[in-house]
C-alpha cells in the first residue's frame, strides 16, 4: 500500500525503520483520550501496531498484546478500545466522520497483525481520500469536505491570499502604494513648515524668509491642497480597486458553492453561508478600502517622522520614546485574548443570523405550531449572548486603551518639559521645538488606530477571509474524473450492480442493491418511508457516490461521465419543488435556456400546466415570487414537471412528483407519464400504488435489499410484500367508498 504521500514524514520518522511503501494501514484519529482536537496516528507495519499521538510515539501492539477490536459509538463520538484478558483499554476517541476508518481498522487490526490478511482494494481508496484530510505541516484533520487547515492559515497567509487579489490588478495597486508615499510625505512636510520654517525662517530676523508671511501661507495651502487632492484620487483608485477584489471573491466563492456537493449544504445552515458570501465579503472590502491604505500611509509617516526627529534631536527622541516598547508589550501580550473574543462575538453572529435564516425559511410551521413566542425568545437569548461578548470585549479595550493612552500622554508631557529645558538651556531653538512637538503628535496620534488596525480590524477581517477561503477550498465529495466521458446520445439502459451505500458509518440505508432496467420501459420503486428509495435515484443521478458496487448507464459507469451529460440526460422531479423568483417562462426554460418559446408551451401542456398558465394575468410572463402571484403546491409541481419535461432527457426520474397534487390532476399527469414512455426510460417512486398502474416492472425495497420484483400483477399473485401494501391501500380505500385501487 502506498502510503508516501498520505502519511506525514515527521510521523513516519518516529517509527523506528518503518518504509512507508510497505505501511499495512495508517489512520489518523482528530480526537486524543481527553476528547480533545489532537491528531493520533495508527500505522500497522511488520505485524505491529504503532500509536502516536502529536509527534510522541505512545503505544506499541503486537497480536498476542490484545484478544480483540471494539468501538462504542454515542451520540456525537465513537471510541476505539482493545480488549485482553476481559479488560478494557480504551485507545482513542473519534469523530463521527472518521467512523468509517475506524469501521476498516476494527475489522483488520488483528488479521494484519497475525499477517494473514491486507487491506482490499475498497477499504485502502476509503482510507486514501480520507488521509488526504490531514493537514501535512501540523497533521491536523481538516473540517469535513474542506482543505483548509485553520492552524496554519494564521492572518499573515490569510493576508497573502488577498494581496494575490490585489495583484489581478496590478496597475491600480502600484498607483495606491505611489500615493500612499505622497501622501505621507506631504503629511511630514507639516511639522517642518509649522515649526522650524515658520519660527526660524519667516518669523526670525535672521531667516532666509522673514517677513514672507503671505509666501509661507500661498505654499503651505498649496501643500494642504495638494494633501487633500492625493487622499481625494487615492480614495476613489483604492475604492475602484477594492470593489473589483470584492467582486471577484463574491464570484469566486459563488463559483466554489455551485461546484460543491449536496452533502456540503446539507451539513452547513443557509444563514452561515450567506452570511459569508455578504457580511464577510463586505467586512474584507471595509478593510481594504478604509482600513489597510491609512495603515499604510500612517506607517511610511511615522518612520519618515522619527527618522527626521532623530536627526534633528536624537536624544530628546530617544528618551520620548522609551515608553513606546512598554505600549507594544500590553497588545502583544492580551493579543491572543483580543483575537478570542473577536471570534466568540463571530460564532454568536453567525448562530444568530442562521437562527433568523431557519425561522424565515420554516415560518409556515411557526405559525401553525403557535411557536412565534418561543423564536422571540431564542432570538432574544442568542442575541442577549452576542450583546455579552460584545460587551466583555469593548469592556476588555477600555482596560487596554486608557493604560496605552496614558502612557502616551505622559511621553508628550516630557517631551514638552525637556524641551522646553533644552530652550531655555540654548541647545534648541523654538522653532526645532514647535516642530518636534507637532511632529511627535503625528507618531503617536495614528498609534490608537495602528494597535485597532493590528488587534482589532485585521482579526475580523482575517476571520472574515478565513471563512470566505473554507468555501472556496472545501472540495466537491462528488469528482470529477479526468477526461471524462461525454455521452452525445444514449439508449438510455440503467444497471445497479451490487450496490451499497451508507449516509453515516456502520449505518448503511442500502445494501448489495441489484436490477437492470432496459431502455424506453418504466420502474416503479415500491417500499415503506425510510427505506432507501429516494437514495437510490439520488445514487443514479450522482448526486452521492456508492460506497461499493456500480451504477451503469448504457453499460457506462457514472463516475467515468462527465457531471454535465449525467445531468444533461437524467432528470428528476420530486415531491420538493423550488421555483426561482422570476416568471414562469424563465422558470420553465431554466432546464434549457436557449429552447423556443414554442417547446416551453408544448412541455407545458405534457405537464398540463398549460390551461392554469393561461389563465393567470400575464401568461407565461406571470412573475412568481415575493410581493408577485403566489401559486398552489399542485401548480408549481406542474411547472416543475414541465421543466424537467423540456429538458427532454432519455432518463426521466419521477420521486412522489404527483404526491401534491388531486385525484384529477394526478390522473392527467398519470396520462403525460404513459406518454413519455414511449421513448424514455422512466423510474417512478409512489406511495400511492395507483401512480405506478402502468410501470413495466416493480421492486420492493425492505431492510436495505429489494425482497420482491415483477410486474403489479406478479407481485399480487406472489402475496408477499407488495401484496401487503396493496391490501393496505385497497382496505383504506373501501373505507371510502372505492372498490378498486
Amino acid at each position: 500500500m502506498d502510503n508516501k504521500y498520505h502519511i506525514p514524514e515527521q510521523i513516519a520518522k518516529i517509527v523506528p525503520d518503518i518504509d512507508i511503501n510497505q505501511v499495512d494501514l495508517y489512520i489518523c484519529s482528530d480526537m486524543d483520550l481527553d476528547r480533545k482536537y489532537n491528531p493520533v496516528h495508527f500505522i500497522v507495519f511488520d505485524k505491529k501496531l504503532y500509536v502516536i499521538e502529536k509527534t510522541k510515539l505512545v503505544s506499541t501492539f503486537l497480536f498476542n498484546d490484545l484478544d480483540d477490536v471494539k468501538i462504542e459509538y454515542n451520540l456525537t463520538m465513537g471510541v476505539l478500545y482493545f480488549i485482553k484478558d476481559n479488560k478494557r483499554k480504551e485507545i482513542a476517541y473519534f469523530s463521527k466522520e472518521k467512523s468509517k476508518d475506524f469501521a476498516i481498522l476494527q475489522a483488520n487490526l488483528i488479521p494484519l497483525l497475525k499477517g494473514e490478511k491486507t487491506l482490499n482494494e475498497t477499504d485502502k481508496k476509503r482510507l486514501e481520500n480520507s488521509n488526504q484530510k490531514v493537514c501535512p505541516k501540523c497533521h491536523t484533520p481538516y473540517e469535513p469536505g474542506q482543505r483548509i487547515c485553520k492552524k496554519c492559515n494564521n492572518n499573515k497567509n490569510m493576508l497573502k491570499r488577498l494581496i494575490s487579489y490585489d495583484l489581478r490588478y496590478k496597475k491600480k495597486f502600484i498607483l495606491v502604494f505611489v500615493l500612499l508615499g505622497i501622501a505621507s510625505i506631504l503629511t511630514m512636510i507639516s511639522p517642518i513648515l509649522s515649526g522650524q520654517i515658520l519660527y526660524n525662517e519667516v518669523l526670525s530676523r535672521d531667516g532666509r524668509f522673514f517677513n514672507q508671511i503671505l509666501l509661507f501661507v500661498i505654499v503651505y495651502l498649496l501643500i494642504q491642497f495638494g494633501a487633500t487632492l492625493v487622499e481625494v484620487i487615492m480614495g476613489r483608485v483604492m475604492s475602484r480597486l477594492s470593489n473589483d477584489v470584492c467582486y471577484d471573491l463574491k464570484v469566486d466563492v459563488f463559483k466554489s458553492m455551485q461546484q460543491l456537493s449536496l452533502k456540503y449544504f446539507q451539513d452547513k445552515e443557509t444563514g452561515e453561508l450567506l452570511s459569508t458570501l455578504v457580511n464577510d465579503a463586505d467586512n474584507v472590502y471595509n478593510y481594504l478600502v478604509n482600513d489597510m491604505p491609512y495603515f499604510v500611509k500612517d506607517i511610511i509617516q511615522i518612520v519618515a517622522l522619527l527618522g527626521y526627529l532623530l536627526v534633528i534631536q536624537p536624544i530628546l527622541t530617544l528618551f520620548v520614546l522609551i515608553p513606546l516598547p512598554f505600549v507594544v508589550i500590553i497588545f502583544v501580550k492580551f493579543k491572543p485574548r483580543i483575537r478570542q473574543l473577536w471570534e466568540q462575538n463571530r460564532i454568536k453572529e453567525n448562530k444568530m443570523v442562521s437562527m433568523v435564516s431557519d425561522t424565515l425559511e420554516g415560518f409556515r410551521v411557526v405559525k401553525v405550531f403557535s411557536g412565534s413566542k418561543r423564536e422571540v425568545k431564542k432570538f432574544e437569548k442568542l442575541s442577549k449572548d452576542m450583546s455579552n461578548t460584545f460587551i466583555k470585549q469593548r469592556h476588555f479595550n477600555v482596560r487596554i486603551y486608557p493604560i496605552s493612552q496614558m502612557i502616551i500622554s505622559v511621553s508628550l508631557i516630557v517631551a514638552w518639559g525637556l524641551g522646553g529645558y533644552f530652550v531655555i538651556k540654548g541647545s534648541m531653538d523654538y522653532g526645532t521645538l514647535m516642530t518636534f512637538i507637532t511632529g511627535l503628535n503625528l507618531v503617536y496620534s495614528p498609534l490608537e488606530f495602528l494597535v485597532s488596525f493590528l488587534f482589532d480590524y485585521t482579526n475580523r477581517a482575517m476571520n472574515c477571509a478565513r471563512r470566505i477561503f473554507e468555501i472556496m477550498d472545501s472540495k466537491p465529495d462528488i469528482i470529477e474524473k479526468e477526461n471524462p466521458v461525454e455521452l452525445d446520445n444514449i439508449i438510455g439502459r440503467v444497471e445497479f450492480r451490487h450496490v451499497s451505500f451508507a449516509y453515516e458509518a456502520n449505518n448503511p440505508i442500502l445494501s448489495d442493491i441489484s436490477f437492470a432496467l432496459k431502455e424506453n420501459t418504466s420502474l416503479g420503486i415500491v417500499g415503506k418511508t425510510g427505506v432507501g428509495k429516494t437514495t437510490i435515484v439520488n445514487l443514479l443521478a450522482r448526486l452521492y457516490d456508492v460506497d461499493s458496487g456500480e451504477i451503469l448507464i448504457d453499460g457506462i459507469n457514472v463516475k467515468d461521465l462527465s457531471l454535465k451529460s449525467l445531468h444533461k440526460h437524467v432528470s428528476m422531479i420530486s415531491q420538493d419543488t423550488y421555483l426561482f423568483k422570476g416568471s414562469i417562462l424563465d422558470n420553465i426554460r431554466f432546464a434549457r435556456p436557449e429552447a423556443s418559446f414554442e417547446e416551453v408551451i408544448e412541455a407545458a401542456k405534457i405537464a398540463n400546466a398549460h390551461e392554469f398558465i393561461m389563465k393567470l394575468p400575464r401568461g407565461y410572463d406571470t412573475l412568481i415570487g415575493e410581493g408577485e402571484i403566489n401559486l398552489s403546491g399542485g401548480e408549481r409541481q406542474r411547472i416543475s414537471i414541465a421543466r424537467a419535461v423540456l429538458l427532454n432527457s432519455k432518463i426521466i426520474i419521477f420521486d412522489e412528483a404527483t404526491a401534491a397534487m388531486d385525484t384529477k390532476t394526478e390522473k392527467m399527469i398519470q396520462e403525460s407519464i404513459y406518454k413519455l414512455q414511449k421513448d424514455k426510460t422512466v423510474i417512478m417512486i409512489a406511495h400511492r400504488l395507483s401512480t405506478l398502474k402502468d410501470a413495466d416492472r416493480l421492486i420492493i425495497i425492505e431492510n436495505k435489499k429489494i425482497v420482491e420484483s415483477g410486474t403489479m400483477a406478479e407481485l399480487i399473485k406472489n402475496k408477499k410484500q407488495f401484496y401487503e401494501l396493496y391490501s393496505i391501500q385497497k382496505e383504506a380505500l373501501k373505507h371510502i367508498g372505492v372498490s378498486d385501487a
